[in-house]
């Protein structure tokens, strides 16, 4: 799985001026595999391949007025710069009609990546 991902954050300074910044391209690269237990059980692992940017930059308004640019945020990143284990569960159940999913991931980070740091959401 190919990510192309369009990042953009609003923000407002102390003296009220509004900037906008924002990054955009080829993210990480997914590729896995899928077994089927049994009929209502699917596990999964996948690798995330670290083939999205960790250095992007981008331009923002700064509180005197004048346009700047600089690093962008960690979190508007295109990649994580690490290889990632994505193993996953997913059980389902058939209900008359109906089909419910349910499901249980995880990512795993293996490391740093070559700014130094390692991808952690919260």
């Amino acid at each position: 799985m190919l990510h192309s991902i369009e990042n953009e954050m609003g923000m407002r300074t102390r003296n009220n001026r509004v900037s906008t910044m924002s990054t955009s391209g080829i993210g990480d690269t997914q590729v896995g595999i899928m077994y089927a237990a049994t009929g209502k059980l699917t596990a999964s692992l996948a690798v995330s391949l670290p083939t999205g940017s960790i250095d992007e930059e981008t331009s923002m308004v700064m509180m005197t007025g004048i346009k700047q640019t600089m690093r962008a945020p960690y979190g508007m990143q295109l990649g994580t710069g690490t290889l990632d284990l994505l193993p996953s569960v997913t059980y389902k159940k058939q209900l008359s009609k109906s089909l419910w999913t349910t499901q249980a991931s995880y990512r795993l980070h293996t490391g740093e990546n070559d700014e130094g740091y390692t991808w952690v959401i919260k």
